[in-house]
């Protein structure tokens, strides 16, 4: 899959790259930061076209067949670049918020539509960020790579893992099973 969700290379018979496939079809629609889909059977991806307004977006669905994608819902506002959940229940994102000079780290939840906030501070970088693989818990390492803090998505209480004492130590997060 291509960097942005538009193209996926085919395995040929000979174990050979295939032929590149545009899976959704659209030279006209921006489709952003595509998720594969717990199943592998498609991919999310956040889109828009010509009738949203500016930094608004849907969640689209595409299969690996190709053709249309399916609009599933409208997400909140400037919702663009995000992270599944493994079981495909939880988008996060950061977003800015001007008021305040500050990020939010956002949590949409797909079954009931509704958003929390889980963190605000001045220098999150969903970047570093990757949810448990049981999608319970989210780490991230904010203040410029310095600390590594895991966030329990149910509760949103914040457990802090490590303070390296200097920012750019810290570059990824992951999880082992």
């Amino acid at each position: 899959q291509g960097k942005d969700g538009r193209n996926c290379q085919q395995g040929g018979s000979n174990g050979q790259p295939g032929p590149l496939s545009n899976l959704t079809n659209t030279d006209q629609t921006d489709e952003q930061s595509p998720q594969w889909l717990p199943g592998g059977e498609g991919f999310l991806s956040s889109c828009t076209d010509s009738s949203l307004p500016n930094n608004e977006y849907n969640l689209c669905r595409y299969g690996l067949a190709g053709g249309p994608n399916e609009t599933l819902l409208r997400l909140p506002f400037n919702m663009q670049q995000f992270d599944l959940s493994p079981d495909g229940k939880n988008l996060v994102d950061t977003t800015y918020v001007p008021a305040a000079s500050q990020y939010q780290l956002r949590l949409f939840n797909l079954d009931t539509r509704q958003t929390s906030i889980l963190k605000q501070a001045d220098n999150l970088n969903l970047d570093s960020g990757a949810f448990s693989p049981d999608s319970l818990y989210f780490s991230l390492a904010p203040q410029q790579g310095k600390i590594v803090t895991v966030i329990n998505i149910k509760s949103g209480k914040e457990h802090p893992l490590l303070d390296t004492g200097k920012a750019g130590n810290i570059s990824w997060v992951g999880w082992v099973k």
